[in-house]
């Protein structure tokens, strides 16, 4: 089994176990990767957490997340209405989400990787750099991604 194998299993397996547990929502892994977009077929509006790794390897962890199902993880997290979920509750929420992502993805990283805090925007740019895995995930019904990307070399 190859490193991006081991990659795609653990995002699969963060999606189905941990996020369940977390935000009371089922989520299934789709290692097809795939760009979020609205039922038109166009870039949905999303919210993209980030969580860069360095030491022996250098990337970033990519979360994209549609922002009706950010609005939905930040009720469930926080315990409140979704109308109630503003803009500081869903940076939180997808804050919170790529954080236990790049967390559990950690271990299969090399030795003495460090991670970053999470950083979460509405931009949406294309990875820069080379993709590791990718999965799509679909978790009620919406669909995200998770992107494991080393840097490139400079």
């Amino acid at each position: 089994m190859d490193a991006m194998e081991d990659y795609n299993r653990a995002i699969g397996r963060i999606v189905e176990a941990v996020w369940p547990a977390l935000l009371q929502l089922e989520g299934r892994a789709d290692p097809a990767g795939g760009r979020t977009v609205s039922e038109s077929g166009t870039p949905a509006p999303a919210m993209t957490g980030r969580v860069r790794f360095a030491g022996a390897r250098r990337g970033v962890v990519l979360l994209r997340c549609p922002a009706p199902l950010a609005r939905r993880t930040a009720a469930a997290m926080f315990g409140i209405d979704v109308d109630a979920a503003g803009e500081p509750e869903l940076r939180d929420a997808v804050g919170e989400l790529v954080n236990i992502t790049a967390g559990n993805l950690k271990p299969l990283l090399p030795a003495g990787c460090e991670l970053s805090l999470p950083l979460v925007t509405t931009a949406n740019p294309p990875p820069a750099g080379r993709v590791l895995a990718e999965a799509g995930i679909t978790v009620g019904g919406e669909r995200l991604t998770v992107t494991l990307v080393e840097d490139a070399e400079p």
